[in-house]
């Protein structure tokens, strides 16, 4: 499991992005099918991922962007966000698109609710 997390933890952004891909195409060739809200909901989460690709992996430039100008680091390109601690705050953000296209119904499952903080606790508990 620790090689799994591993492996999640430096290519997280390049995964969102397939994933990303893969719900706006089945939300698309199922708009038919879904209430307007629920298909929005969906894209919006597809989105999500796809950006997340673009500021960490092409171009990339967010995290060295966002330590140099909002904490004048001197090494902007690791410290103090970096792949890991990306990973952490956007992974909340996601787990929260989660629960809101669950409990729009636009994700399969019984129930209508998530608990994101159990599905973080993998994550969090493997951190370096």
């Amino acid at each position: 499991m620790a090689r799994v997390i591993d492996i999640y933890r430096r290519q997280w952004p390049r995964l969102g992005a397939v994933i990303g891909m893969a719900v706006a195409v089945a939300t698309a060739l199922s708009t038919g099918k879904r209430a307007r809200p629920r298909a929005l909901s969906a894209l919006n989460f597809g989105v999500l991922l796809v950006h997340q690709y673009e500021e960490y992996v092409d171009p990339g430039w967010f995290h060295g962007k966002f330590n140099e100008g909002l904490f004048k680091s001197q090494t902007p390109r690791n410290y103090p966000l970096n792949t890991n601690t990306a990973l952490c705050v956007s992974g909340r953000g996601v787990v929260g698109q989660i629960d809101t296209a669950h409990a729009l119904g636009s994700l399969p499952g019984g129930a209508r609710t998530l608990d994101s903080n159990a599905m973080l606790a993998p994550w969090l508990a493997h951190q370096v």
